[in-house]
């Protein structure tokens, strides 16, 4: 991955990899998903780019220490422009205390304000995103079915992963850029072949044809892209 924008706003979770040989290493169960691993905190841009994945930590690690150890909040003074305030990162409430946006705690004992909730909302619905990211990395399989190789290489498994991954986003926001390319290149042919039909409505079969030909054979491109 790119070196990060000490400006860019980030979403942030993280995620236990579980880990299957864990004999001799109890600092790798996890409380929290009830089985062994290695945290990992993730982080994409607004925009939806996969931004950076920290170094592997314990599994016992919490989210709060996992962020703070990796080092994304520590963002020097002189990377920032004159002024400027280090970005605002956006996470869960695992991250409540270090200064990101956080969805709010219910007070003890008492309701959620109206307007909290609707703060909340507002919150899970950027924050989501990065669930996406994760789900993505995870159905490697390497990753999917729980590592089992030696606990030392999962380092250079998940730089190979992570590789691979940025590769597959790039391709499929390529074939995103191509599809809408399509859709607006297949609408001005309809607007084309409408007026094609005022002068000679007896061609309507043949516009037809050429609309349907162009839209099969750019679909098929994308595909094998």
């Amino acid at each position: 991955m790119e070196d990060l924008d000490p400006t860019a706003q980030l979403i942030v979770d993280g995620t236990l990899l579980e880990y299957w040989s864990w004999k001799g290493h109890p600092e790798l169960y996890s409380g929290k998903h009830g089985t062994t691993g290695l945290n990992v905190q993730v982080a994409r841009t607004l925009s939806g780019t996969l931004a950076r994945v920290s170094d592997p930590q314990d599994g016992c690690t919490h989210d709060a220490e996992a962020l703070r150890r990796c080092g994304l909040l520590d963002v020097p003074p002189a990377d920032l422009p004159d002024g400027g305030s280090p970005p605002r990162h956006i996470g869960d409430k695992g991250y409540i205390g270090l200064g990101m946006i956080t969805p709010k705690r219910k007070p003890p004992c008492l309701p959620l304000h109206p307007d909290d909730k609707a703060y909340n909302t507002t919150v899970n619905q950027i924050r989501y995103k990065i669930e996406r990211v994760i789900a993505n990395i995870k159905t490697w399989r390497v990753l999917h079915a729980g590592y089992r190789r030696p606990l030392q290489t999962f380092p250079t498994t998940i730089t190979a992963i992570l590789g691979r991954a940025e590769v597959a986003h790039a391709r499929d926001q390529a074939r995103a850029t191509l599809a809408a390319g399509v859709l607006n290149n297949t609408a001005a042919l309809v607007g084309l072949a409408e007026q094609a039909h005022q002068i000679a409505p007896a061609g309507a079969p043949y516009y037809q044809s050429i609309i349907r030909a162009y839209a099969l054979s750019t679909a098929q491109d994308i595909a094998e892209f």
